[in-house]
C-alpha cells in the first residue's frame, strides 16, 4: 500500500468515524469537562487508601509511600522519563490532598472514614474518579509522546502504558524489594493482568486514533476511553458479585451489634459452666479429677535423691582394681 493510499484510506474511514463520535463530543462538554480536577484527585486519593490500607499496615511508613506509589506512581515514572518535574513537586495539592486522606483514613476513630469509604455508593464514586485520573494520565502522556518524537510508534505505547499501569508495577516492585509474598500473587510483567492490558490497549487506541491516523480529535478519544473505562468498572461493580460484595459491607458494619444482641447473660453463663479446669498457673487439668498444682516456692528447686536411689547409683557405678 502507497501512501497516497493509506491517506485516501485514512480520510474514508474517518468520514466513517466522525459522525458516530458526535454522542462522546457532547458527554465530554456537558459531564467529563464540568468534574473539577480537585474532587478527581481526592476521590483517587480514596481509592488507594482504601485499597492498601491492610498492606503492610504495622509499618505506617512503608504503607504511606507504597500506597502513594499505587496511585501515582505512573505519572512520576513518565515524569521522569520525559525530562519533566514530578508532579508531586509541581504545587501543594498532591501531597496535601494525600497526606490528609491518608491520615484520615487510618486513624479516624472507630475506623468511621474507612467504612464510610467502603460503603457501597462511596466506593462506586471513588472508582469512577480514579478510573478518571487514570484515562487522563494515559491520554496525556500519549499526546505529549507523540509530540516529543514524532513518527516514532513504541514511545507513546510505552509512556502510555507506564501512566496507567506504573502504579501496580510499583507494588510488584515494592512487594519484591519486602519479600512480602501475601501483597501480590504474582509479577505484573510475568503474568499481566487488566490493569496493564487496559493501560497498552488506551494507549494504542489513542495513538492510532489521534495521531497515526487522525481520525478524531484529542478530547473525543479521551471520551470514548473514559466511557469504555467506566463501563467495565459498572459492570464489574454492578455485576453479579455487586450483591455479595454490599452484603460483606453491610455485615461488617453491623457484625458488632450482632455480636451483642446474639450472646445473652443466660448464655454466657452456661458457656461458662461448660469450660474445662484451669489450673491457676495456667496447665490444664481434666475436669473429673482436677490436680493439686506444684507451688511456685517449690517449682524451681531441684529433688533431692533418695537412700535407694544412692544405692542403685553404687551398684551401676563399676569398681577397678588398684
Amino acid at each position: 500500500m502507497s501512501t497516497f493510499d493509506f491517506i485516501v484510506l485514512s480520510k474514508g474511514l474517518k468520514d466513517v468515524i466522525t459522525p458516530m463520535l458526535g454522542p462522546f463530543s457532547l458527554l465530554t462538554e456537558e459531564v467529563y469537562d464540568k468534574v473539577p480536577m480537585d474532587y478527581m484527585l481526592v476521590g483517587h486519593c480514596v481509592c488507594m487508601c482504601a485499597m492498601a490500607r491492610d498492606n503492610m499496615k504495622a509499618f505506617f511508613l512503608i504503607n504511606f509511600w507504597v500506597s502513594f506509589m499505587m496511585g501515582f506512581g505512573g505519572t512520576h515514572y513518565t515524569a521522569l522519563l520525559n525530562g519533566q518535574p514530578m508532579p508531586l513537586f509541581t504545587d501543594n495539592l498532591m501531597g496535601v490532598a494525600w497526606t490528609a486522606v491518608w491520615l484520615v483514613m487510618h486513624y479516624c476513630p472507630k475506623d468511621l472514614a474507612y467504612k464510610f469509604s467502603m460503603w457501597y455508593p462511596v466506593q462506586f464514586i471513588t472508582k469512577m474518579m480514579s478510573m478518571m485520573c487514570r484515562v487522563g494520565a494515559i491520554t496525556a502522556n500519549v499526546d505529549f509522546a507523540a509530540t516529543k518524537y514524532p513518527g516514532v510508534f513504541i514511545a507513546p505505547l510505552v509512556l502510555g502504558t507506564l501512566a496507567g499501569a506504573g502504579g501496580k508495577l510499583s507494588v510488584d516492585l515494592c512487594a519484591k524489594l519486602l519479600s512480602d509474598k501475601s501483597l501480590v500473587p504474582a509479577g505484573e510483567m510475568a503474568s499481566p493482568t487488566y490493569v496493564l492490558r487496559s493501560a497498552f490497549y488506551a494507549s494504542l487506541f489513542h495513538a492510532a486514533a489521534v495521531h497515526w491516523l487522525d481520525l478524531t480529535s484529542e478530547k473525543i478519544s479521551y471520551s470514548v476511553l473514559l466511557t469504555v473505562f467506566l463501563t467495565h468498572a459498572v459492570t464489574k461493580e454492578l455485576g453479579p458479585g455487586a450483591g455479595e460484595s454490599l452484603k460483606g459491607v453491610v455485615a461488617s458494619l453491623t457484625a458488632k451489634k450482632e455480636a451483642v444482641h446474639v450472646v445473652s447473660p443466660a448464655a454466657k453463663k452456661v458457656a461458662k459452666m461448660k469450660s474445662p479446669i484451669k489450673s491457676p498457673w495456667g496447665s490444664p487439668a481434666p475436669a473429673s479429677m482436677p490436680t493439686t498444682p506444684t507451688p511456685p516456692a517449690l517449682s524451681g528447686l531441684t529433688p533431692v535423691a533418695t537412700t535407694a536411689s544412692r544405692r542403685s547409683n553404687r551398684r551401676a557405678t563399676p569398681r577397678y582394681a588398684e
